[in-house]
């Protein structure tokens, strides 16, 4: 829900949505290829490839939160240009 929340009108919610499902089902594919059977059973390239992936969307995460974090302090003093995604009284869900 991170992704989804931060995004005001409609359409591009309903794209988002559909970006995570299809992702989602992405991981799949990439399963199969790095948790092979010749490396059993410690499958050390599929959990490194595990915990590259999760080590990458933490700090995404860390990064993204900073982000929205900055932009809703500069709209609520007032330093941006309009309102946070074309809506005034926006602000980024954190």
């Amino acid at each position: 829900m991170y992704l989804i929340n931060p995004t005001n009108p409609t359409p591009p919610r309903s794209v988002q949505s559909a970006l995570i499902v299809a992702l989602g089902g992405l991981s799949g594919i990439i399963a199969t290829t790095v948790y092979r059977t010749k490396d059993a059973p410690r499958y050390l390239p599929g959990l490194s490839v595990s915990l590259g992936a999760q080590i990458l969307l933490m700090l995404l995460v860390v990064a993204t939160t900073l982000h929205f974090n900055r932009l809703n302090r500069l709209s609520r003093e007032g330093k941006l240009k309009g309102p946070l995604e074309g809506t005034p009284g926006f602000f980024y869900t954190l």
